[in-house]
């Protein structure tokens, strides 16, 4: 039992600190698009689908689902 302890709190830290992880990187490359959507008027979504004339609504929410709402921006 003495041992069961420590091995659980460093594997709820290694989760914690992932989800921490993975959600400052989905932050950091929805707000990369969106700034690159504000300078350019284009975002890298709109360049890969060749042909299509329509964008997205918005680069920020549509990069960062579930983190950024539509009544957050």
């Amino acid at each position: 039992m003495a041992i069961a302890a420590p091995v659980f709190l460093l594997v709820v830290a290694i989760i914690e600190f992932s989800t921490v992880f993975l959600a400052t990187l989905t932050l950091q490359h929805a707000v990369h698009e969106g700034s690159r959507f504000a300078i350019t008027g284009d975002s890298a979504a709109s360049q890969q689908a060749a042909g299509c004339a329509t964008r997205p609504s918005s680069p920020m929410r549509d990069n960062a689902p579930g983190i950024v709402e539509r009544n957050d921006i």
